[in-house]
């Protein structure tokens, strides 16, 4: 039940935020990414490198985590009591 409430919430902002000041029209401005222009051309660039940037992004700590996690987690399984 939380969750589906959390779920509603968070569907109201978006609509809500995404509209314009005026009640009759909602305005969800897909014109910034419009590939007929030259600026919506430049901004589907921009999103689609900054969509490569947060992957390559989450691949590097991913590895990163796992290595940190195996330093901190092999020695606690070792029998040596000093590497213990």
């Amino acid at each position: 039940m939380q969750n589906r409430t959390i779920l509603a919430i968070l569907l109201v902002t978006l609509v809500v935020s995404c509209s314009s000041t005026d009640t009759t029209e909602v305005i969800w401005g897909w014109y910034v990414i419009d590939p007929r222009t030259q600026q919506g051309w430049n901004n589907i660039v921009f999103l689609i490198n900054g969509f490569s940037a947060t992957i390559r992004l989450s691949v590097v700590a991913a590895v990163f985590s796992m290595i940190i996690g195996l330093i901190v987690v092999l020695p606690g399984l070792s029998e040596n009591r000093w590497v213990r």
